[in-house]
């Protein structure tokens, strides 16, 4: 799952597992109902990636070339 913040891919993480359930959040008094997506790793890119914000989901290997901007950038 990658980050985009200001129209820059700033990093992203490896999703292990996807959930349906509840997300207490006891300093807002709400429960959250919905999918949850679980991340073990932040990967933060040295030289982020122009990308316009959440127009859905996308997965990397179907944007054409992202996969190598992605690895590039971390170094």
């Amino acid at each position: 799952m990658y980050y985009v913040d200001l129209s820059m891919i700033t990093g992203y993480g490896i999703v292990f597992e996807i959930e349906q359930g509840e997300l207490e959040d006891d300093a807002h008094d709400m429960t959250w109902t919905g999918w949850h997506v679980k991340q073990r790793t932040w990967v933060p890119l040295k030289h982020p990636i122009s990308m316009r914000g959440f127009q859905g989901l996308r997965y990397v290997d179907r944007v054409a070339g992202l996969r190598a901007k992605l690895q590039a950038a971390e170094k």
